[in-house]
């Protein structure tokens, strides 16, 4: 018997005990590590909840995103509807000149023309405010046609 042995029957028996319930875990370690199916479900449920976070993650950006990019064309929204009604505005202008030098047939139908346009613009601008997002593309675009007909009538002056 080695020298650290409790000669004890008692002390033996409380040795064994402590000596098996050791084991008992050496065995259930090795058990573990030698469980592949185990460890790859842990292994997938770790890279799982990985990747659920950064979708999570990813889902928040692009939420925040698409809320600056919504202020940033209601911005460009309100930008254009006041270039249009400026235009409109501008274009009224030219009209009602032009009428003044032209029979009171014309002068009526341009006095008509520029209220409609007047009313388009404002109707065009409330639009734009509940719905600034569809409304830009026109909006710049009647800016460009507004440009276009001062243009075409400064050169005919």
């Amino acid at each position: 018997m080695p020298a650290d042995t409790p000669t004890d029957p008692e002390l033996l028996r409380a040795e064994i005990a402590r000596t098996r319930a050791e084991l008992g875990e050496t065995v259930e370690a090795l058990a573990a590590k030698a469980d592949v199916k185990a460890r790859a479900k842990e292994a997938a449920g770790q890279a799982a909840d990985q990747v659920k976070a950064q979708v999570g993650a990813a889902r928040d950006q692009a939420v925040q995103l698409a809320g600056t990019a919504a202020v940033k064309v209601g911005e460009a929204a309100g930008t254009a509807a006041g270039k249009v009604t400026k235009a409109s505005s501008a274009a009224a202008g030219t009209v009602s000149r032009a009428s003044s030098a032209a029979a009171g047939t014309v002068s009526r139908a341009s006095s008509a023309a520029a209220g409609t346009v007047s009313r388009a613009s404002s109707a065009a601008a409330g639009t734009a405010r509940r719905r600034p997002v569809p409304l830009a593309a026109i909006a710049l675009a009647a800016v460009f046609i507004g440009v276009v007909v001062v243009v075409v009538r400064r050169r005919r002056a």
